[in-house]
């Protein structure tokens, strides 16, 4: 166990909720050559599925509050682990406290829901307007709104926007039916595994950003709204931004 590495997760982490208990599950392996815990023993430290347990750990690299090499752990050949190394930084002025008793996991108490890993200050019903631009379905707009905004407490717009670009993807790859923006975001859908698109690259923070800006100068600008190369407006195209 690394005193040290389980203080500074406490003390500096940004992950909040299930992401929080992982990296401390993380850090109660590291060391000096990092670590590399099991996913079937970071899921029942901290109570979750060993699926759930990988998207966490996916989100925390996405954080830059981990660093994975692949299959560098222990283990023989093809059953290598992966091997983990915390990168939390310490925030100047923050006094470390005890970790004396907090390292381990208390049994029997439910870990709560993912927090966002990037939070915007943007009006959450703007957002949704992006969201739902893009969405392919466009049944029941009021629910998937109240479930979007809900779904914004535990989600960064650009990773609802980055898995619902995967969604859209896999859905059509495999001609599979696209269930209702409302129930694809109360079950948190954009948890799911989805075949990715490789020779696309991912939506970065600066794209969601500006595109959330034209869709504000859309709103104020009393003229005609310009268009994209599609003859659309450029702002909410959904062949541009898909």
């Amino acid at each position: 166990m690394s005193v040290e590495a389980i203080s500074k997760v406490l003390n500096h982490s940004k992950a909040k909720g299930s992401q929080k208990l992982v990296l401390i599950g993380i850090a109660n392996h590291h060391g000096d050559e990092g670590a590399w815990p099991a996913i079937s023993t970071l899921a029942r430290y901290a109570n979750l599925s060993e699926r759930r347990v990988q998207q966490m750990i996916r989100e925390l690299e996405e954080m830059g509050e981990l660093r994975i090499e692949k299959n560098k752990g222990g283990g023989y050949r093809q059953y290598k682990t992966n091997r983990y190394w915390i990168l939390t930084e310490e925030k100047p002025g923050v006094k470390p406290a005890s970790v004396r008793g907090e390292a381990g996991f208390v049994s029997g108490v439910k870990p709560v829901s993912p927090e966002t890993s990037i939070e915007t200050k943007e009006n959450p019903l703007k957002e949704f307007e992006i969201f739902w631009k893009q969405y392919p379905r466009s049944e029941n707009k009021s629910m998937a709104e109240k479930a979007f905004v809900k779904a914004r407490k535990k989600a960064s717009l650009e990773l609802l926007l980055k898995r619902l670009e995967q969604y859209k993807y896999h859905n059509n790859k495999n001609d599979i039916k696209f269930a209702y923006a409302a129930t694809w975001l109360n079950q948190e859908r954009w948890m799911d595994e989805y075949q990715i698109q490789t020779n696309k690259p991912d939506r970065s923070r600066e794209q969601t950003v500006e595109l959330l800006k034209e869709y504000e100068q859309l709103e104020e600008n009393k003229g005609p709204a310009p268009k994209c190369k599609h003859g659309n407006n450029i702002a909410l195209c959904r062949e541009c931004w898909s």
